[in-house]
Protein backbone atom coordinates (compact mmCIF):
# COMPACT_ATOMS: atom_id res chain seq x y z
CA UNK A 1 0.00 0.00 0.00
CA UNK A 2 1.49 3.40 -0.78
CA UNK A 3 1.47 5.66 2.60
CA UNK A 4 1.08 8.94 0.69
CA UNK A 5 -2.55 7.66 -0.25
CA UNK A 6 -3.02 8.28 3.81
CA UNK A 7 -4.30 11.92 4.24
CA UNK A 8 -5.49 13.63 6.81
CA UNK A 9 -4.97 12.75 10.86
CA UNK A 10 -3.21 9.34 10.34
CA UNK A 11 -1.07 7.21 8.10
CA UNK A 12 -0.29 3.81 7.75
CA UNK A 13 -0.69 2.34 11.13
CA UNK A 14 -2.74 2.80 14.19
CA UNK A 15 -1.16 3.07 17.54
CA UNK A 16 -1.40 -0.07 18.34
CA UNK A 17 1.02 -0.56 15.53
CA UNK A 18 -2.21 -2.89 12.92
CA UNK A 19 -2.42 -1.14 9.57
CA UNK A 20 -4.88 0.87 8.38
CA UNK A 21 -7.92 -0.71 6.37
CA UNK A 22 -8.53 2.69 4.61
CA UNK A 23 -6.57 3.96 1.95
CA UNK A 24 -8.53 6.62 0.19
CA UNK A 25 -11.14 9.57 0.96
CA UNK A 26 -13.36 12.14 -0.77
CA UNK A 27 -14.87 14.79 1.01
CA UNK A 28 -17.09 17.53 0.56
CA UNK A 29 -19.05 19.69 2.65
CA UNK A 30 -22.22 21.70 1.92
CA UNK A 31 -23.21 24.53 3.90
CA UNK A 32 -25.72 27.17 3.17
CA UNK A 33 -24.46 29.10 -0.08
CA UNK A 34 -20.47 27.70 0.19
CA UNK A 35 -19.29 24.78 -0.94
CA UNK A 36 -15.78 22.81 0.19
CA UNK A 37 -14.25 20.22 -1.68
CA UNK A 38 -11.03 18.16 -0.39
CA UNK A 39 -8.88 15.21 0.60
CA UNK A 40 -9.86 13.81 4.09
CA UNK A 41 -7.88 11.10 5.29
CA UNK A 42 -9.44 7.70 5.51
CA UNK A 43 -7.25 6.39 8.34
CA UNK A 44 -8.40 9.04 10.80
CA UNK A 45 -11.90 7.30 10.67
CA UNK A 46 -10.92 3.53 10.43
CA UNK A 47 -10.75 3.67 14.35
CA UNK A 48 -14.67 4.81 14.21
CA UNK A 49 -15.53 2.76 11.01
CA UNK A 50 -14.24 -0.76 11.89
CA UNK A 51 -14.74 -0.41 15.85
CA UNK A 52 -17.83 -3.06 17.15
CA UNK A 53 -20.52 -0.51 18.91
CA UNK A 54 -21.68 -2.38 21.50
CA UNK A 55 -25.79 -2.85 21.34
CA UNK A 56 -28.40 -3.20 24.04
CA UNK A 57 -30.46 -5.97 23.29
CA UNK A 58 -32.90 -4.89 20.46
CA UNK A 59 -30.62 -2.49 19.48
CA UNK A 60 -31.13 -1.83 15.77
CA UNK A 61 -28.22 -3.21 13.47
CA UNK A 62 -26.06 -0.67 12.60
CA UNK A 63 -23.35 -0.83 9.53
CA UNK A 64 -20.81 -0.13 12.04
CA UNK A 65 -21.09 -3.63 13.37
CA UNK A 66 -20.28 -5.39 10.04
CA UNK A 67 -16.32 -6.11 9.47
CA UNK A 68 -16.08 -4.31 6.25
CA UNK A 69 -13.46 -6.26 4.54
CA UNK A 70 -9.81 -5.07 4.54
CA UNK A 71 -9.69 -3.81 0.78
CA UNK A 72 -12.41 -1.52 1.52
CA UNK A 73 -10.30 1.64 -0.67
CA UNK A 74 -13.60 4.34 -0.86
CA UNK A 75 -14.92 6.64 1.47
CA UNK A 76 -16.80 9.96 1.08
CA UNK A 77 -18.23 12.49 3.32
CA UNK A 78 -21.02 14.88 2.60
CA UNK A 79 -22.38 17.22 5.22
CA UNK A 80 -25.27 19.73 4.12
CA UNK A 81 -25.83 22.36 6.59
CA UNK A 82 -24.97 20.82 10.01
CA UNK A 83 -26.42 17.41 9.50
CA UNK A 84 -22.86 15.38 8.24
CA UNK A 85 -23.06 11.93 7.44
CA UNK A 86 -20.53 9.84 5.52
CA UNK A 87 -21.04 7.29 2.46
CA UNK A 88 -18.91 4.71 3.08
CA UNK A 89 -18.28 2.25 -0.15
CA UNK A 90 -16.77 -0.93 -0.79
CA UNK A 91 -15.10 -3.27 -3.02
CA UNK A 92 -18.42 -5.39 -3.49
CA UNK A 93 -20.57 -1.89 -3.84
CA UNK A 94 -21.82 -2.34 -0.53
CA UNK A 95 -22.78 1.53 1.24
CA UNK A 96 -23.18 2.63 4.38
CA UNK A 97 -23.45 6.18 6.47
CA UNK A 98 -21.28 7.27 8.96
CA UNK A 99 -23.15 9.97 11.51
CA UNK A 100 -21.11 13.37 12.19
CA UNK A 101 -20.60 12.22 15.30
CA UNK A 102 -18.18 9.53 14.49
CA UNK A 103 -16.68 12.47 12.33
CA UNK A 104 -15.78 14.01 15.85
CA UNK A 105 -15.28 10.49 18.02
CA UNK A 106 -12.40 10.27 15.37
CA UNK A 107 -10.91 13.49 15.76
CA UNK A 108 -11.24 13.03 19.29
CA UNK A 109 -8.67 10.18 19.02
CA UNK A 110 -6.23 12.68 18.23
CA UNK A 111 -6.90 15.56 20.96
CA UNK A 112 -8.35 13.79 24.19
CA UNK A 113 -4.93 12.26 24.95
CA UNK A 114 -3.32 16.02 25.05
CA UNK A 115 -6.45 17.74 27.17
CA UNK A 116 -6.51 18.35 30.06
CA UNK A 117 -9.72 19.89 31.68
CA UNK A 118 -9.29 19.32 35.67
CA UNK A 119 -5.63 20.28 37.01
CA UNK A 120 -6.22 18.39 39.87
CA UNK A 121 -3.08 15.68 40.01
CA UNK A 122 -1.59 17.32 37.23
CA UNK A 123 2.70 15.89 36.44
CA UNK A 124 4.07 17.47 33.30
CA UNK A 125 6.32 14.24 33.26
CA UNK A 126 3.41 12.29 32.45
CA UNK A 127 3.27 14.08 28.75
CA UNK A 128 5.97 12.87 26.55
CA UNK A 129 7.48 15.78 24.39
CA UNK A 130 8.04 13.17 21.78
CA UNK A 131 4.72 11.45 21.26
CA UNK A 132 3.07 11.28 18.28
CA UNK A 133 0.45 8.47 19.16
CA UNK A 134 2.30 5.36 17.19
CA UNK A 135 2.36 7.86 13.79
CA UNK A 136 4.72 7.67 11.35
CA UNK A 137 4.75 10.34 8.93
CA UNK A 138 7.16 11.76 6.26
CA UNK A 139 7.20 15.67 5.61
CA UNK A 140 5.44 15.54 2.37
CA UNK A 141 2.73 13.46 4.30
CA UNK A 142 2.42 15.93 6.81
CA UNK A 143 2.25 18.60 4.83
CA UNK A 144 -0.48 17.69 2.53
CA UNK A 145 -2.28 16.55 5.58
CA UNK A 146 -2.32 19.49 7.74
CA UNK A 147 -3.46 21.88 4.51
CA UNK A 148 -6.41 19.63 4.41
CA UNK A 149 -6.76 20.35 8.30
CA UNK A 150 -6.57 24.00 7.74
CA UNK A 151 -9.00 24.02 4.38
CA UNK A 152 -11.48 22.25 6.86
CA UNK A 153 -11.04 24.88 9.09
CA UNK A 154 -11.36 27.98 6.78
CA UNK A 155 -14.40 26.53 6.59
CA UNK A 156 -15.64 26.65 10.10
CA UNK A 157 -14.36 30.03 10.42
CA UNK A 158 -16.54 31.21 7.61
CA UNK A 159 -19.66 30.46 9.35
CA UNK A 160 -17.99 31.37 12.80
CA UNK A 161 -18.08 35.16 11.31
CA UNK A 162 -21.03 34.29 9.37
CA UNK A 163 -23.11 33.75 12.51
CA UNK A 164 -21.34 36.75 14.65
CA UNK A 165 -22.17 34.96 17.86
CA UNK A 166 -19.24 32.85 19.02
CA UNK A 167 -15.70 33.87 18.88
CA UNK A 168 -12.76 31.49 19.62
CA UNK A 169 -9.28 32.17 21.63
CA UNK A 170 -6.32 30.12 20.99
CA UNK A 171 -3.70 30.63 23.44
CA UNK A 172 -0.49 29.78 22.46
CA UNK A 173 2.40 28.95 25.58
CA UNK A 174 5.92 27.27 25.16
CA UNK A 175 9.66 27.64 25.85
CA UNK A 176 11.95 29.42 23.09
CA UNK A 177 12.09 27.03 19.81
CA UNK A 178 8.87 25.01 20.88
CA UNK A 179 7.44 25.78 17.11
CA UNK A 180 4.85 28.88 18.37
CA UNK A 181 5.07 31.05 15.19
CA UNK A 182 5.07 28.09 13.06
CA UNK A 183 2.34 26.21 14.38
CA UNK A 184 0.25 29.43 13.93
CA UNK A 185 1.74 29.77 10.39
CA UNK A 186 0.56 26.44 9.44
CA UNK A 187 -2.64 25.77 11.04
CA UNK A 188 -4.56 28.65 10.22
CA UNK A 189 -2.80 29.37 6.99
CA UNK A 190 -6.69 29.35 4.89
CA UNK A 191 -8.11 31.27 7.61
CA UNK A 192 -9.42 34.25 5.93
CA UNK A 193 -7.49 37.40 7.82
CA UNK A 194 -10.61 39.49 7.83
CA UNK A 195 -11.90 37.36 11.03
CA UNK A 196 -8.57 36.54 12.66
CA UNK A 197 -6.34 38.57 14.80
CA UNK A 198 -3.06 37.43 16.11
CA UNK A 199 -1.45 39.43 19.32
CA UNK A 200 1.93 38.45 20.38
CA UNK A 201 2.40 39.78 23.77
CA UNK A 202 5.92 41.45 24.45
CA UNK A 203 7.78 43.38 27.41
CA UNK A 204 4.29 45.70 28.82
CA UNK A 205 4.53 49.38 28.46
CA UNK A 206 4.88 51.94 31.17
CA UNK A 207 1.28 52.48 30.16
CA UNK A 208 0.24 48.75 30.55
CA UNK A 209 2.38 48.34 33.43
CA UNK A 210 0.52 51.31 35.12
CA UNK A 211 -2.87 48.84 35.11
CA UNK A 212 -3.83 45.65 36.38
CA UNK A 213 -2.15 42.51 34.60
CA UNK A 214 -4.88 41.71 32.67
CA UNK A 215 -5.77 44.75 31.54
CA UNK A 216 -3.17 45.06 27.98
CA UNK A 217 -4.97 41.24 27.38
CA UNK A 218 -8.17 41.56 28.22
CA UNK A 219 -8.50 44.53 25.10
CA UNK A 220 -7.63 42.15 22.95
CA UNK A 221 -10.48 39.84 23.34
CA UNK A 222 -12.15 38.38 20.04
CA UNK A 223 -15.46 40.37 19.09
CA UNK A 224 -17.56 37.66 18.39
CA UNK A 225 -17.35 36.23 15.43
CA UNK A 226 -13.61 35.99 15.30
CA UNK A 227 -10.75 34.48 16.03
CA UNK A 228 -8.23 35.61 18.36
CA UNK A 229 -4.69 34.33 18.68
CA UNK A 230 -2.55 34.93 22.15
CA UNK A 231 1.10 34.26 21.03
CA UNK A 232 2.00 34.11 25.21
CA UNK A 233 -0.73 35.65 26.83
CA UNK A 234 -1.56 36.66 30.58
CA UNK A 235 -0.10 33.39 31.38
CA UNK A 236 3.48 35.42 31.53
CA UNK A 237 2.40 36.46 34.20
CA UNK A 238 2.71 33.88 36.63
CA UNK A 239 5.42 31.87 33.96
CA UNK A 240 8.14 34.73 33.43
CA UNK A 241 7.46 37.05 36.03
CA UNK A 242 7.00 33.79 38.83
CA UNK A 243 10.63 32.95 37.86
CA UNK A 244 12.17 36.33 37.36
CA UNK A 245 10.17 37.79 40.40
CA UNK A 246 12.29 41.17 39.99
CA UNK A 247 9.84 42.27 37.53
CA UNK A 248 6.78 42.24 39.92
CA UNK A 249 8.17 45.06 41.11
CA UNK A 250 8.33 47.27 38.00
CA UNK A 251 3.68 46.57 38.13
CA UNK A 252 3.93 48.96 40.42
CA UNK A 253 1.17 47.21 42.97
CA UNK A 254 1.05 48.17 46.48
CA UNK A 255 3.54 45.87 48.73
CA UNK A 256 0.95 44.90 50.82
CA UNK A 257 -0.83 43.41 48.40
CA UNK A 258 2.16 41.07 47.47
CA UNK A 259 1.83 38.03 49.68
CA UNK A 260 3.34 34.48 49.24
CA UNK A 261 0.27 33.50 48.23
CA UNK A 262 0.35 35.76 44.88
CA UNK A 263 0.78 33.12 42.53
CA UNK A 264 -1.98 31.63 43.69
CA UNK A 265 -3.88 34.69 43.08
CA UNK A 266 -2.72 35.40 40.04
CA UNK A 267 -4.20 31.83 39.37
CA UNK A 268 -7.73 32.29 40.42
CA UNK A 269 -8.01 35.80 38.68
CA UNK A 270 -6.68 34.26 35.37
CA UNK A 271 -9.48 31.37 36.42
CA UNK A 272 -12.37 34.00 36.89
CA UNK A 273 -11.55 35.76 34.15
CA UNK A 274 -11.65 32.66 31.54
CA UNK A 275 -14.89 31.88 33.41
CA UNK A 276 -16.31 35.01 32.87
CA UNK A 277 -15.12 34.98 29.09
CA UNK A 278 -16.73 31.84 28.48
CA UNK A 279 -20.10 32.78 29.99
CA UNK A 280 -20.11 35.73 26.97
CA UNK A 281 -19.28 33.42 24.57
CA UNK A 282 -16.04 32.93 24.10
CA UNK A 283 -14.58 29.94 23.29
CA UNK A 284 -10.43 29.38 24.97
CA UNK A 285 -8.85 26.90 23.90
CA UNK A 286 -4.78 27.05 25.55
CA UNK A 287 -2.18 25.11 24.13
CA UNK A 288 1.44 24.37 25.85
CA UNK A 289 3.64 23.54 22.94
CA UNK A 290 5.40 20.58 25.01
CA UNK A 291 9.33 20.73 23.86
CA UNK A 292 11.87 19.08 25.76
CA UNK A 293 15.08 20.33 26.71
CA UNK A 294 17.50 18.32 24.32
CA UNK A 295 15.35 18.85 21.34
CA UNK A 296 15.45 22.85 21.99
CA UNK A 297 19.21 22.49 22.78
CA UNK A 298 18.89 20.85 18.89
CA UNK A 299 16.91 23.38 17.45
CA UNK A 300 18.84 26.37 19.12
CA UNK A 301 22.18 24.78 17.47
CA UNK A 302 20.15 24.40 14.28
CA UNK A 303 19.66 28.64 14.44
CA UNK A 304 23.53 29.23 14.99
CA UNK A 305 24.83 26.67 12.57
CA UNK A 306 22.17 28.11 9.67
CA UNK A 307 23.03 31.71 8.37
CA UNK A 308 19.62 32.33 6.96
CA UNK A 309 18.28 31.01 10.70
CA UNK A 310 20.61 33.40 13.05
CA UNK A 311 18.20 36.29 13.01
CA UNK A 312 15.69 33.87 15.05
CA UNK A 313 18.70 33.69 17.69
CA UNK A 314 18.86 35.83 20.81
CA UNK A 315 21.57 35.98 23.46
CA UNK A 316 18.55 35.61 25.86
CA UNK A 317 17.45 32.44 24.60
CA UNK A 318 20.49 30.27 26.25
CA UNK A 319 20.08 32.44 29.54
CA UNK A 320 16.72 31.68 30.00
CA UNK A 321 17.29 28.06 29.49
CA UNK A 322 19.42 27.85 32.66
CA UNK A 323 15.68 28.53 34.14
CA UNK A 324 14.45 25.36 32.38
CA UNK A 325 13.05 23.35 35.97
CA UNK A 326 12.03 26.60 37.10
CA UNK A 327 9.50 27.09 34.31
CA UNK A 328 8.54 23.58 34.30
CA UNK A 329 7.58 23.78 37.85
CA UNK A 330 5.54 27.46 36.84
CA UNK A 331 3.82 25.46 34.02
CA UNK A 332 2.86 22.76 35.82
CA UNK A 333 1.05 24.95 38.76
CA UNK A 334 -0.30 27.13 35.73
CA UNK A 335 -1.82 24.20 34.16
CA UNK A 336 -2.82 22.64 37.51
CA UNK A 337 -4.58 26.03 38.27
CA UNK A 338 -6.55 26.92 35.45
CA UNK A 339 -7.19 24.13 33.42
CA UNK A 340 -10.90 23.59 33.08
CA UNK A 341 -13.96 22.05 30.91
CA UNK A 342 -14.80 25.34 29.43
CA UNK A 343 -11.29 26.72 28.91
CA UNK A 344 -8.84 23.18 28.49
CA UNK A 345 -5.31 22.97 28.24
CA UNK A 346 -3.69 20.75 25.65
CA UNK A 347 -0.26 19.70 26.70
CA UNK A 348 0.69 19.19 22.67
CA UNK A 349 3.91 17.24 22.09
CA UNK A 350 6.20 19.36 20.41
CA UNK A 351 9.20 17.64 19.64
CA UNK A 352 7.61 16.75 15.96
CA UNK A 353 6.26 19.87 14.65
CA UNK A 354 4.07 17.90 11.84
CA UNK A 355 2.91 16.04 14.77
CA UNK A 356 2.27 19.20 16.84
CA UNK A 357 0.32 20.86 14.31
CA UNK A 358 -1.92 18.25 13.49
CA UNK A 359 -3.16 17.83 17.12
CA UNK A 360 -3.43 22.08 17.14
CA UNK A 361 -5.64 21.41 14.00
CA UNK A 362 -7.41 18.95 15.26
CA UNK A 363 -8.57 20.61 18.48
CA UNK A 364 -9.51 23.81 16.42
CA UNK A 365 -11.73 22.15 14.16
CA UNK A 366 -13.35 19.34 16.60
CA UNK A 367 -14.31 22.47 18.86
CA UNK A 368 -15.62 24.20 16.14
CA UNK A 369 -17.45 21.25 14.51
CA UNK A 370 -19.17 20.83 18.59
CA UNK A 371 -20.63 24.74 18.30
CA UNK A 372 -22.83 23.11 15.67
CA UNK A 373 -22.80 26.16 13.87
CA UNK A 374 -24.92 27.54 10.87
CA UNK A 375 -25.01 30.33 8.92
CA UNK A 376 -27.64 32.83 9.52
CA UNK A 377 -31.12 32.22 8.21
CA UNK A 378 -32.79 34.92 5.73
CA UNK A 379 -35.95 36.04 7.13
CA UNK A 380 -38.91 36.29 4.84
CA UNK A 381 -38.70 40.13 5.20
CA UNK A 382 -34.72 39.51 3.46
CA UNK A 383 -36.34 37.36 1.22
CA UNK A 384 -38.32 39.98 0.04
CA UNK A 385 -35.38 42.55 -0.35
CA UNK A 386 -33.18 40.05 -2.60
CA UNK A 387 -35.96 39.43 -4.61
CA UNK A 388 -36.40 43.01 -4.99
CA UNK A 389 -33.32 43.56 -5.97
CA UNK A 390 -32.73 40.82 -8.15
CA UNK A 391 -35.92 42.44 -10.38
CA UNK A 392 -33.78 46.25 -10.07
CA UNK A 393 -30.71 44.39 -11.36
CA UNK A 394 -32.70 42.60 -13.95
CA UNK A 395 -34.03 45.67 -15.08
CA UNK A 396 -31.39 47.37 -15.67
CA UNK A 397 -30.10 45.47 -18.84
Amino acid sequence: MDARRHRIFACAKDRAGRPASLETASHEVHAGEASFVGRVDAAVLTHACRRRRQREPGDRPSPHDVPWPVSMRTLSVAAHGRQSSMSLTADNGEEASMPRKEILDALSRYTDPFRVTDGKGFRLKDFDPGDTLGLKMDKEEAVELLQRGSEWLAMEQDILYAQDSWSLLLVFQAMDAAGKDGTIKHVMSRVNPQGCDVFSFKQPSSEELAHDFLWRYSRKVPRRGHIGIFNRSYYEEVLVVRVHQALLSAQKIPPTLIGKKVWDERLDDIDRFEEYLSRQGVIILKFYLNLSYKEQKKRFMDRLDKPNKNWKFSASDVRERRYWNDYMQAYEAAIRGTATPAAPWFVVPADNKWFTRLVVAAAIVETLEKLDLAYPKVTSEQKKDLAAAREELKAES
